[in-house]
C-alpha cells in the first residue's frame, strides 16, 4: 500500500509467476494449457511454478512432479531455464533503468525502484496511482483511489466503468449536456446506446466516447 506516500522513497515492481510467464512468452501455443515449470537437478523433480489452469486443477507449487501429474495429468511440463529467465530479468531491468535513475533487481521478477528524487519535488503530497489496461481506465482508477494509495481496474473493465459518471468521459460540455438531455447519466448508459445512434448524434466525439466505455 502507498498510505502516507509523502514518506515513501522505494517502489517495488513484482512480476508474479515469472517462470510460467516467461515460458508462455516464448511458447504462446501453450496459452490456456496447464503448464508446470519444474526443477529436478537435485533430487526428485518439484513444481517451481504453475499456470492458473494447473493451479485451478489442484496443483500446488512446491509439490513433487509425480504428485502434480497425478492431480493434473494433461499438464505440460517444462524444466526451469535459468539462463532464459535471467535474460527476461535483464530486459525488465533495462526497461526500468530507462525510466528510473536507480533500479535494483532482486531476482524472481522483483525490482526495487528508488523514488527518493520525487520527495523534494512534492513534499507532503498524497498522490493517487491508477492502473488499468488503457489510459482512460487508469485515469478512472486514479480518481477512485484513496489519497496516498493506489487502485487497479479489473479485467472486466466494461462492467467496472459502467456505474461511473458520464462527466468523466473526455467529451465537450455541449456533448455531455446533449447526452444528459436524453437521460444518460453514467458511462454504462452511453455504452448501451447503439453505435450508429452515437455516431449520428455526436459524430467523432460520440464514437470515441463509445470506444472508451469499452
Amino acid at each position: 500500500m502507498l498510505n502516507g506516500c509523502s514518506n515513501i522513497a522505494v517502489g517495488c515492481l513484482l512480476a508474479t509467476h515469472l517462470p510460467v510467464k516467461a515460458e508462455l512468452r516464448r511458447r504462446p501455443d501453450l496459452a490456456g494449457h496447464p503448464l508446470l515449470v519444474v526443477s529436478g537437478q537435485v533430487g526428485p523433480a518439484a513444481v517451481l511454478d504453475a499456470s492458473p489452469e494447473a493451479l485451478s486443477a489442484g496443483v500446488r507449487v512446491g509439490s513433487r512432479l509425480a504428485e502434480a501429474l497425478a492431480t493434473c495429468g494433461d499438464a505440460v511440463v517444462t524444466p526451469l531455464d535459468e539462463s532464459y529467465l535471467a535474460e527476461v530479468n535483464a530486459e525488465f531491468l533495462s526497461a526500468l533503468s530507462g525510466v528510473f535513475d536507480r533500479v535494483e533487481a532482486a531476482g524472481g521478477g522483483t525490482f526495487y525502484l528508488d523514488l527518493s528524487g520525487m520527495l523534494p519535488l512534492y513534499p507532503g503530497w498524497r498522490l493517487r496511482l491508477g492502473l488499468g489496461p488503457g489510459k482512460f481506465p487508469a485515469w478512472c482508477a486514479a480518481r477512485l483511489a484513496p489519497a496516498g494509495d493506489f487502485l487497479a481496474a479489473p479485467n472486466d473493465v466494461t462492467a467496472w466503468l459502467a456505474p461511473l459518471p458520464l462527466s468523466w468521459l473526455p467529451l465537450p460540455a455541449d456533448a455531455l449536456a446533449r447526452l444528459s438531455g436524453f437521460g444518460a447519466r453514467t458511462i454504462g448508459d452511453l455504452a448501451a446506446m447503439p453505435v450508429s445512434a452515437l455516431g449520428d448524434f455526436l459524430g467523432a466525439d460520440g464514437l470515441r466516447a463509445r470506444r472508451l466505455a469499452f
